[in-house]
């Protein structure tokens, strides 16, 4: 019966410990604001590329800031028409009975508001290269797929 007695005393003693280490966890995770997980945003990533890979001077900084603020104009209706598209795509293929043809047609429209947005992604590439000076532009050329293929690290 004692150790029965002593062995629950240790297993509330146990418990209460884990239950104060998990509350003084649950406020550090709460009131902590660290700021190594804030998300950075892709056109602050970019501008952090070109300033530290490419080295980009302030004013190649402002240009890239410019052609950003029009090519996210560009995609944002771009995107809407994509929005637009797929609701029709659905409209027609639900009146259709999803036939093949209708299936077919749906598939066409989507492959080429694909090919639109791509076409528009590499414009804008081609557009932040075209900022570049000559000794920039190979480190902009082997550095690129890398800034997008690499994810960024916290700190």
């Amino acid at each position: 019966m004692m150790f029965r007695q002593t062995n629950s005393k240790f297993l509330i003693l146990l418990v209460a410990i884990l239950a104060l280490t998990n509350m003084v966890l649950l406020g550090i995770i709460i009131f902590q604001k660290p700021h190594s997980h804030a998300k950075i945003s892709k056109k602050e990533r970019m501008q952090k590329f070109l300033l530290n890979e490419v080295g980009f001077t302030k004013a190649q900084l402002n240009s890239y800031d410019s052609l950003y603020k029009t090519h996210e104009r560009s995609m944002k209706k771009l995107m809407d028409s994509l929005r637009n598209g797929s609701n029709e795509n659905f409209s027609v293929l639900s009146e259709s009975g999803f036939s093949e043809s209708a299936v077919q047609e749906a598939v066409s429209r989507s492959a080429a508001q694909n090919v639109r947005m791509g076409k528009l992604f590499f414009e804008q590439l081609n557009q932040i290269r075209n900022i570049c000076n000559n000794d920039q532009k190979p480190r902009f050329d082997t550095g690129i797929a890398k800034f997008y293929f690499k994810k960024e690290k916290s700190k």
